[in-house]
């Protein structure tokens, strides 16, 4: 069992914070390509979630015992920034370059004895324009791809006019599609971590092999401030990398710049504890380092060449210095001693004969 002071020591760390927004980045689920990175964000939000049914019975109707189910994960990002990627993934349509229609916005064109010449070709030969305070939709004439109107009998003659009109432009566009399904994309969120004493000493990650947005695509547009778009969505269950049958949706890491303090255990056990032999047969032990509370933090699987193993009776069994690998050698028991720093654990060896 580690000590008290051992306890202390892994305990005692310094406080870690989440100060600031984390930063987005899609991957395309087949090939692991970057299909876009969200950098701008001013809110990045991870919502789990789970329905928790109480079962009651027996006098006063008390709770006998409690289970949860339909667990969810949702993910909300804010960008200031503006990417045609994120209407594209949230609708799940791709971006298009062709010929739109669209319109002009109000342009300032300029009369010349009450003809205004329009820049490109207007839609239904038409054109908006405001003439005192009233807006008025006039025919537009074509001679030789010059597009003009007359506007001489409004009373126009050399003043600049307000005008607005239709017309066709190449552009990048992303097709709000009625029966579309949303992206499904690799989905990595990564935000510093820092520590009351040094600053930043890390990153903490959510990933989510397969997240697909919701379809909602909200576009804010308001007057004095930055448009905002908001993405978001879940991720979708798949087999979880552990190899333990379980599905996942993902999995929250936290990245060290010293990889060291993963390696910050307090006490260290062996496996097996108690090993049995034949002369010349062979074994390898695994050594495994004990960060806190196993109710919550798994054992990590150190490597054999940062531990020392000896052998009390190498008449019995030997072990290899750096490599744990353990001989019998003729009849009898050994203990093996593995030492990870200042920290110890034993095995013990039984040899019997064939």
């Amino acid at each position: 069992m580690p000590t008290k002071e051992a306890i202390d020591k892994v305990q005692q760390k310094a406080k870690k914070y989440l100060p600031d927004v984390a930063d987005a980045y899609a991957y395309d689920v087949s090939s692991g390509e970057l299909i876009f990175k969200a950098t701008a964000l001013t809110d990045s939000s991870v919502e789990i979630t789970t329905t928790e049914n109480k079962q009651r019975a027996g006098r006063g109707n008390a709770v006998q015992y409690i289970t949860h189910t339909d667990k969810d994960v949702t993910v909300t990002l804010t960008s200031i920034e503006f990417m045609l990627e994120y209407f594209a993934a949230q609708i799940g349509t791709t971006i298009r370059v062709g010929s739109y229609q669209v319109t002009s916005g109000e342009v300032q064109l300029q009369a010349a004895e009450g003809i205004i010449t329009i820049p490109v070709a207007p839609l239904n030969n038409q054109v908006a324009v405001d003439i005192n305070g009233q807006t008025i939709n006039v025919a537009v004439s074509e001679a030789e791809g010059i597009y003009t109107a007359d506007l001489a009998g409004y009373g126009v003659t050399d003043e600049c006019i307000t005008t607005v009109y239709l017309y066709e432009a190449t552009a990048a566009g992303v097709a709000i599609d009625a029966a579309s399904e949303p992206m499904i994309v690799k989905l990595a969120l990564d935000t510093p971590i820092y520590n009351n004493t040094v600053g930043e000493i890390g990153a903490l990650q959510y990933i989510f092999d397969r997240f697909q947005f919701n379809g909602n695509a909200t576009n804010s547009l308001t007057a004095g401030n930055s448009g905002t778009f908001e993405l978001s969505g879940s991720p979708i269950a798949s087999k979880s990398a552990q190899c333990d049958g379980r599905s996942v949706y993902g999995y929250i890491v936290e990245l060290s710049k010293n990889a060291e303090e993963l390696y910050a255990v307090y006490a260290i056990a062996a496996s097996p504890n108690d090993l049995e032999l034949a002369p010349l047969e062979k074994a390898t032990l695994e050594v495994y380092g004990v960060r806190g509370a196993e109710s919550i933090i798994d054992r990590i699987k150190l490597d054999n060449s940062l531990c020392t193993f000896t052998s009390d009776h190498t008449e019995y069994a030997t072990v290899t210095e750096n490599g744990g690998e353990v001989s019998g050698v003729a009849e009898g028991d050994a203990v093996i001693t593995v030492k990870y720093d200042d920290l110890e654990a034993t095995v013990n060896v039984s040899v019997l004969a064939g």
